[in-house]
């Protein structure tokens, strides 16, 4: 016998595939289980001032779930800003800047010095800050730079694995 595979929608709100194209039946128990996780998700960031969404660096199903968690998140009015720790905290204004619409991509990414600081393919992230850009949720500057976080033994300021991360979502309270 061959394997199903299951291949899920990562569309915002999980839709369901269209009447005409039913989901083979390997397909319905991980449907109702991640749409559960997002209700359940849902529920606890209305009560959270921070939430973390983890990530590898390099997967972008991760990616696109942190996107999808957001775009949830924000059609329930919950307030936010979205916390990116790969960018120094001084080079804030580059991230205002592109936020209000000032600058483009390639702008903002040499602004925060992508390539030296993080490394990783800015087309896995791009997703995120531009829905953020959309939607006006503001950008947060969060790491320290990178003379220092190179001494993290001693400053304890960074605890980023190479490959594992996470994006910082805080919810501001009403």
């Amino acid at each position: 016998t061959g394997v199903q595979t299951c291949a899920l929608p990562i569309s915002p709100a999980l839709a369901a595939p269209a009447a005409a194209d039913p989901l083979p039946e390997a397909c319905a128990e991980p449907l109702r289980a991640a749409r559960a996780q997002q209700r359940s998700l849902t529920e606890l960031a209305r009560h959270q001032a921070v939430l973390l969404l983890g990530e590898t660096h390099t997967s972008v199903a991760d990616h696109a779930w942190q996107l999808q968690t957001l775009q949830t998140l924000a059609r329930t009015g919950v307030p936010l800003h979205l916390g990116l720790e790969m960018v120094p905290a001084p080079r804030q204004a580059a991230l205002d800047r592109y936020g209000r619409g000032e600058s483009d991509e390639a702008t903002v990414l040499r602004e925060v010095g992508w390539t030296e600081v993080w490394g990783h393919d800015p087309e896995l992230y791009l997703p995120l800050l531009r829905w953020a850009r959309q939607q006006g949720v503001p950008l947060l500057a969060l790491n320290a730079e990178p003379a220092l976080v190179r001494d993290r033994k001693s400053t304890r300021l960074n605890s980023s694995h190479t490959v594992i991360s996470y994006a910082v979502l805080c919810l501001k309270k009403k």
